[in-house]
């Protein structure tokens, strides 16, 4: 019945937008001028451009699935990406360089003016958001499908409704229970009946269920 917590699947969203957007603009603007061994794979940069970004990305579109992301959090995510870019235009721009600033190492200003790229990329940050997003979900709504087939499908329950699935589990785990201090009630396979129109009973039902049969085999 373990899963991740909802605040530690947000927090790796954000991280991982971050870093993405990092990933993109080494593999798009500095790598074309500075060579791709320089800032791919040299030193720090090997850890910093490649590996980090690309297992963030794994980990949270194929390992931390277990909860749905959504639409108002692709802003969280761009949160450390719009204060970055506030403190380098002030940095880099307002003050500059010469006067005690930084240098404009990306070097955007080059070639088009600092407002425009701005915009061009908040508009990225956001498309990666949105993009990690989708992924994330996809692969959590094909997870609750697999979970929610295996029970239906297990040659144990076969034709058995959600309710008795329930029960059987609920004996199954008293009689394999090491203490009576706590009754470990299923409840994310529960809310996967009721998403998968599997039962028309309410999760507190069903809760109710699992903790009278599992109190029922004392």
């Amino acid at each position: 019945n373990f899963h991740m917590p909802r605040w530690i699947v947000y927090v790796l969203y954000v991280g991982t937008t971050a870093v993405s957007m990092t990933f993109l603009i080494a593999v798009g603007a500095l790598s074309p001028v500075a060579g791709y061994y320089e800032m791919m794979l040299k030193g720090s940069n090997l850890y910093l451009h490649l590996i980090c970004p690309v297992l963030a990305i794994v980990l949270f579109i194929f390992v931390a699935h277990d909860h749905n992301v959504k639409f108002k959090h692709t802003f969280i995510a761009l949160v450390p990406i719009v204060l970055y870019a506030i403190v380098y235009g002030i940095m880099a721009f307002a003050i500059g360089e010469a006067h005690g600033g930084w240098r404009d190492h990306y070097r955007f200003n080059e070639y088009i003016p600092w407002e425009v790229t701005a915009v061009l990329m908040f508009a990225i940050a956001f498309g990666i958001a949105m993009g990690l997003r989708v992924a994330h979900n996809k692969i959590h709504a094909s997870y609750k499908n697999h979970v929610r087939r295996e029970y239906l499908e297990c040659e144990a329950f076969k034709g058995c409704s959600a309710d008795e699935i329930i029960r059987r589990i609920a004996r199954e785990n008293r009689k394999n229970a090491r203490t009576n201090q706590t009754i470990p009630v299923p409840t994310r396979l529960i809310h996967l009946f009721i998403e998968g129109n599997e039962t028309t009973l309410a999760a507190d039902e069903l809760c109710k269920i699992y903790v009278d049969e599992y109190l029922k085999t004392e």
